[in-house]
């Protein structure tokens, strides 16, 4: 959009706060998503495996963001160029930068899931409650 010669208030006021709207979007559907699974564990009655999950999963999105950032990769090269996938995972995996890049994002992840997942859980719950008020009084 900067290249495109809008004006600073065009980017300011339209450009940015879309691209932060569809972020944030796409944060909140992951973060529902890492919700969805805790509560599939807790009806199996794994629920002490919750947290687990979560930093696992975590973790292995930080791993995908990595890849995908910084080597490039997308989801097809797993079959389309296993090979160079491989030797570009095991050499990022024995590297001290991208560990530190994908620990960086890993705790990233983690406190934001936090926030978002705290956030989320409220609306939940204040919605049950308005839903449960509604249906007791009408």
């Amino acid at each position: 959009a900067i290249r495109r010669n809008y004006s600073v208030w065009t980017i300011t006021l339209v450009v940015i706060p879309q691209h932060l709207l569809v972020i944030l979007t796409g944060f909140e559907a992951y973060v529902l998503s890492v919700i969805n699974l805790g509560e599939y564990l807790q009806r199996r009655r794994l629920g002490k495996l919750i947290v687990s999950a979560e930093l696992i999963t975590h973790g292995l999105c930080a791993f995908g963001i990595y890849l995908g950032r910084f080597q490039r990769f997308n989801s097809w090269d797993l079959v389309a160029q296993p090979n160079s996938l491989v030797k570009g995972m095991i050499h990022d995996l024995t590297s001290k930068g991208p560990l530190l890049v994908m620990a960086v994002t890993f705790v990233v992840l983690t406190v934001f899931y936090w926030m978002m997942k705290q956030i989320t859980l409220g609306i939940m719950i204040r919605m049950r409650h308005q839903r449960s008020g509604s249906a007791a009084s009408g």
